[in-house]
């Protein structure tokens, strides 16, 4: 039986422990997540990005027109400021704010 598995661990190892499939398959995506918290029910925003609609809206605008910061190729400044915000309140791990935002650990850490 030793000889079956050190057959079939260079195969394995080679594949990995799990198939090849995506890990983020919300049907929700981050910008769509922001969205929903914008047009939602005002208590949502304020619970997870600790501030109120219109202070987010703000912050955003002032972040735009004062500094450098602006829109990315694949991620907005409205989901920046928000991914930094729900760090901030949430205290998670990257993996699990990249979970929520649909996003790879690398844009979550940037």
């Amino acid at each position: 039986m030793a000889a079956n598995l050190s057959v079939l661990e260079p195969d394995s190892m080679q594949r990995g422990c799990f198939p090849d499939s995506p890990y983020h398959t919300s049907i929700l995506t981050g910008h769509m997540w922001v969205h929903e918290l914008l047009h939602g029910n005002p208590r949502c925003i304020k619970d997870q990005l600790g501030m109120e609609k219109h202070v987010f809206q703000q912050l955003v605008r002032k972040l735009f027109t004062l500094t450098q910061a602006g829109h990315t190729r694949h991620v907005d400044l409205d989901e920046q400021v928000a991914i930094f915000l729900y760090i901030m309140v949430m205290n998670l791990s990257n993996r699990k704010v990249g979970e929520r935002f649909q996003r790879s650990g690398d844009t979550i850490s940037k």
